[in-house]
C-alpha cells in the first residue's frame, strides 16, 4: 500500500509543478509583454495585400482553368504568381513600415530635444 501511494504522489508531483510554471509565465506575459497595435496604415496595407494575393490567385487559376490548362499547369502558375505576388507585396510593406518606423524615430527625437532644452533652460 505504500509503494502506491508513493506512485500517486510521484504522478501527482509533475502535474503541480507544470500548472505552477504555467501560472508564472501568464503572470510574466500580462505584465511584462504589452503590444501596442499597429497603426491603421499598416494594418490596411498587411489586409489589402493579402486580399490582392488572393484575388490575383484566383484569377489566375480561373483563367488558366477556363482555357483549357491542366490541373498541374494551373497549380504551377498558381505559385508562380504566389511567389511574385509576394515579393511584391513584401517589398512595398516593407517600404511602408521603414517610412513609419523613420517617422516615428524623428517625432521621438524632436520631443526629447524639446524635453532637453525645456531642461536646459530650467536648470
Amino acid at each position: 500500500m505504500s509503494k502506491e501511494k508513493e506512485m500517486k504522489e510521484k504522478e501527482q508531483a509533475p502535474e503541480q509543478d507544470n500548472s505552477k510554471a504555467k501560472a508564472k509565465k501568464k503572470a510574466k506575459k500580462g505584465k511584462g509583454e504589452q503590444t501596442a497595435p499597429l497603426p491603421v496604415l499598416l494594418e490596411f496595407v498587411f489586409s489589402f495585400s493579402f486580399f490582392i494575393l488572393l484575388a490575383v490567385d484566383a484569377l489566375v487559376a480561373a483563367l488558366s482553368w477556363s482555357n483549357g490548362c491542366t490541373m498541374t499547369d494551373i497549380f504551377i502558375r498558381v505559385v508562380v504568381s504566389t511567389i511574385v505576388m509576394s515579393i511584391i507585396i513584401f517589398m512595398l510593406a516593407r517600404s511602408i513600415s521603414g517610412g513609419m518606423l523613420e517617422a516615428a524615430v524623428k517625432l521621438r527625437e524632436e520631443e526629447l530635444s524639446k524635453f532637453q532644452q525645456s531642461n536646459d533652460l530650467n536648470a
